[in-house]
């Protein structure tokens, strides 16, 4: 391996690594999103079921951002998931990782929970694939 080739390898794996932690901060976000949306859900039923109908008002606006703000997030963390997927089958390809330890080594290549709804599937098949599946309330 050239020295070049050497460096261009380097960088690979870092922008891999910034990509890695761009999707988990962003599927991080998205679980915080959904624990707001079930608090601001909580307090809309209780202002529904008491009949105070400006309670409801601010609460289904509050609902109504917060679900905006998530699908956002959503939506970034599958781009970064495919992108990711693109960038692993390169590493791959060049043998700067394998598939055997692309499963084994990385402690993200399993399923993702996220609250009760959400699942982002990271490891698919025979190799590590990002997919990903969303049932949103």
């Amino acid at each position: 391996m050239s020295p070049t080739q050497h460096v261009e390898s380097d960088d690979m794996m870092t922008s891999f690594r910034k990509l890695d932690r761009k999707f988990r901060r962003s599927c991080h976000h998205i679980r915080m999103l959904n624990r707001c949306i079930e608090e601001v859900q909580v307090r809309y039923d209780r202002a529904f079921s008491s009949g105070r109908r400006s309670f409801r008002y601010s609460h289904r606006l509050k609902l109504a951002t917060y679900e905006g703000m998530r699908n956002m997030y959503y939506e970034y963390a599958c781009r970064r998931a495919d992108e990711l997927e693109k960038m692993q089958d390169v590493l791959i390809q060049r043998g700067l990782i394998s598939d055997s330890s692309a499963e084994s080594d990385s402690e993200w290549w399993r399923p993702l929970k996220i609250d009760n709804c959400t699942y982002i599937y990271l490891f698919i098949g025979h190799h590590a694939i990002f997919h990903s599946i969303c049932h949103f309330k």
